[in-house]
């Protein structure tokens, strides 16, 4: 099916029954619709056919909808091979992104208990922040970073932007217009005094509009230290016996890689051991002589079934940070 048109805020969108039924879609599903890509603001309206083969009347015993979904029209008995129509019908005012709503239909008078249709398609809305609503920034301590995202206005008022919530410790925003009620670029900065850490944040922007008078943008920060580990913690998952790693072979795709830096290091050695039985460590250091990788594996046989839980201990030859200690999780589960 071909996506279709996007349409002002006030527009309603009225589909024929000409959706295609996806292959993937669940057994019990009876019909699909899918209506591509809208405005935020857009009504869209969907007839499904709901079909009586059989010879006694069928009646409707119940609904279940996804919110904000609402059925528009709704026969309480459907004759013998008779076509009843379910209209749904989607308010997007309130929906951004992807969107799949479901209506469950159940039936007395016919061999089926139930059926089941579904709506989905994105919804477009009217202030965008691009490429994604929240700034992801990391950088090195001691050294000043930016990031920057585009704010879009499709609605058709223009916009008036300015940032309601003040800048945290260590970092800063700028709001600057790009093209006057329409497009804006909100710049982030880390400065180089800023301590190390994670910083999980979020800023607000005050907004004209009257759909959406406060605009959250998201703010994620790493600041790392000269040395630091990618991930900061190891999660093995959940595997069975026979998915371990037999002693001697090479790794297997449920083997874990654990990466070691150190900014600016030309000489950098790490040494790692664990206090977790059978798990295999073999460290690769990198060419540029700044990293080390780590590839991390239970072996078969020397690891019993049950929850597993310890620490990557590792020594480096860097004097300020000589022993850091990664988490380690997962599971065995017998086969």
């Amino acid at each position: 099916m071909q996506p279709l048109p996007l349409l002002c805020a006030a527009a309603i969108l009225v589909a024929a029954f000409a959706g295609a039924v996806r292959a993937d879609r669940p057994a019990r599903l009876d019909v699909l619709f899918d209506f591509g890509e809208v405005a935020q603001g857009a009504v869209v309206e969907h007839e499904f056919p709901l079909r009586n083969e059989g010879d006694q009347p069928m009646r409707i015993t119940g609904v279940q909808l996804t919110p904000p979904l609402t059925l528009a029209r709704m026969p309480a008995v459907i004759a013998p091979k008779a076509i009843g129509v379910l209209r749904l019908r989607l308010d997007t005012s309130k929906v951004e992104g992807e969107y799949r709503g479901t209506l469950l239909v159940s039936l007395s008078g016919t061999s089926d208990a139930e059926r089941e249709f579904a709506i989905e398609g994105k919804v477009r809305p009217g202030i965008e922040i691009l490429p994604h609503p929240a700034f992801f920034l990391s950088t090195p301590k001691g050294t000043a970073r930016s990031a920057t995202l585009e704010i879009v206005n499709r609605e058709d008022q223009p916009l008036d932007l300015k940032i309601k919530t003040p800048a945290g410790p260590d970092y800063n925003v700028r709001l600057e217009p790009i093209e006057p009620g329409r497009r804006y670029l909100l710049t982030l900065t880390v400065p180089s005094t800023a301590a190390p850490g994670r910083r999980s944040e979020r800023i607000e922007l005050e907004s004209s509009s009257s759909r959406k008078p406060i605009v959250p943008v998201g703010v994620n920060i790493i600041v790392r230290e000269r040395v630091y580990t990618f991930p900061d913690a190891v999660d093995l998952g959940h595997l069975k016996s026979n998915e371990l790693k037999a002693p001697g072979a090479p790794p297997t795709s449920h083997s874990q890689t654990l990466m070691v830096y150190q900014t600016g290091g030309r000489d950098f050695v790490v040494e790692a051991r664990s206090n977790i039985p059978g798990l295999e460590l073999i460290a690769q250091r990198g060419p540029s002589g700044d990293r080390v990788q780590l590839t991390i594996s239970l072996l078969r046989g020397k690891t019993g079934a049950g929850p597993v839980s310890g620490v990557i201990d590792l020594r480096t030859n860097d004097p300020d940070f000589p022993d850091i200690k990664v988490p380690v999780t997962g599971a065995v589960i017998a086969d």
